[in-house]
């Protein structure tokens, strides 16, 4: 990863913590360049968050918006304009630094925290040279909480997991927005162990809708195994707000507290937002592929190893929320299982597979890992292969605090599967050789 050497510094104080919210994305300007970079384009505004029990402030999102002289673009059309100009790591910068140069202006100060957000792929890419001052400034004099959003999980997981992975080490905190727009965000959520989970504004409004339900007690079952704190967003009217409360949120963010303004009201009584970092999210390998991972290992054939499998993708697919991660000894087991693969993918949450992460080169005899985490499942299983063809020394076990282990760790070398409709089983190959021919 590389991080420019102030961004370095600033992040070996342990003064803040980074918080990402969902900035926005820019269009282009008529003469074919963006006014959006320059130093004085962007003038974010700031909406509180709110304790629900009795209404401190703990702090406020920065949203992106556009300066005055500008066309006033949605964030949506302005990042739009980003992917395509190929400045989406600039754009998310100059959104950011720009909050801490209104953050610092208008005195917000801690222990109130400024909520920022971030693109995975500019915390990977390093901050500018140029706006190194900003960043400075951020140290001296903020303290910042970085939000990821739930659209950003499954497409690159190796690249969002090192920036995790980063920014904990770094001592940043972690914040997952908009929980239950998307299944992929309760699949992953153990993984990440974020220290604020933000409710999406759809689960409050309709707690018993399809899908909302298993969100809120995926949230709360997180918050109480990690300390996360819960962070209801969308609240316009108190009854919102003592739902909020029902649903396990602790703070709130909407309407009901005011509207996103460039100027924030710093002289309203403020108490602090936790952060309860959770436990370092790579365990070591011992612990993860010994102890942690296995019950009695037991020696299968070929054919209870096939069904071993089998049985492992139902569980995945059996509620539609589960992530199946799977690691596979060479590249003809991969490629038998691929049709198997891309039809989970279209009825899981997140399918990823490891060996499309490793270039092409071989692993024979290495064996087989499987992950399978969901709201309601959880199971691990790794096949060793022995001396003898046909036979596999196989671990299982369906405790979620290993299959969480073996998933954090499993997922930062995996690339998501794409989902196809095409009926599964694997297919029959002769000209495999005899110790997969089956498999």
């Amino acid at each position: 990863m590389i991080l420019s050497e102030n961004l370095i510094t600033l992040c070996n104080t342990g003064q803040i913590l980074v918080m990402a919210v969902a900035a926005g994305r820019p269009e282009l300007w008529g003469d074919g360049s963006s006014a959006l970079l320059s130093p004085t384009a962007l003038r974010p505004a700031f909406q509180p968050v709110v304790d629900l029990d009795n209404g401190a402030v703990v702090g406020f999102e920065a949203l992106a918006r556009v300066g005055p002289g500008l066309p006033a673009l949605p964030p949506a059309e302005m990042f739009a304009w980003a992917r395509r100009a190929g400045e989406v790591s600039a754009l998310d910068w100059s959104c950011r630094c720009a909050a801490f140069r209104s953050a610092s202006a208008a005195g917000i100060r801690p222990p109130l925290a400024v909520l920022v957000n971030a693109e995975p792929v500019a915390l990977d890419s390093g901050a500018p040279p140029a706006l190194a001052p900003d960043v400075r400034q951020a140290r001296r004099e903020l303290r910042v909480i970085i939000e990821l959003t739930e659209r950003q999980l499954a497409q690159e997981p190796v690249r969002l997991f090192r920036v995790v992975d980063t920014m904990r080490a770094l001592g940043w905190g972690l914040a997952l927005d908009d929980v239950g727009a998307e299944p992929a965000s309760l699949a992953l959520l153990p993984l990440l162990q974020p220290d604020v989970i933000k409710l999406d504004r759809a689960v409050l409004l309709d707690p018993t809708a399809a899908g909302h339900a298993a969100t809120v007690h995926a949230v709360a079952a997180e918050a109480e195994r990690t300390g996360a704190v819960i962070v209801a967003e969308g609240i316009e009217t108190w009854r919102q707000a003592a739902m909020a409360r029902a649903l396990g949120a602790h703070y709130g963010q909407g309407f009901l507290w005011g509207r996103p303004t460039p100027v924030p009201d710093v002289d309203l009584p403020t108490s602090t937002l936790p952060t309860r970092p959770p436990a370092p999210a790579r365990a070591g390998r011992a612990q993860t592929e010994a102890g942690e991972r296995a019950d009695r290992p037991r020696v299968h054939g070929t054919a209870e190893l096939t069904a071993h499998i089998e049985m492992l993708f139902a569980l995945a697919e059996r509620d539609g929320a589960g992530v199946l991660l799977t690691d596979w000894p060479d590249p003809a087991v991969a490629a038998r299982w691929a049709h198997r693969l891309r039809h989970a993918a279209s009825r899981c949450a997140f399918v990823g597979s490891t060996f499309a992460a490793r270039s092409g080169l071989p692993r024979l005899g290495v064996g087989y890992e499987f992950v399978v985490l969901g709201p309601a499942a959880a199971a691990t299983m790794v096949a060793r292969p022995t001396d003898t063809p046909e036979a596999w020394v196989v671990s299982a076990s369906y405790r979620r605090e290993a299959a969480i282990a073996a998933g954090q760790r499993l997922i930062r070398r995996t690339t998501p599967v794409i989902a196809s409709p095409v009926v599964p089983g694997p297919r029959t190959d002769e000209q495999l050789p005899s110790r997969v021919q089956h498999l």
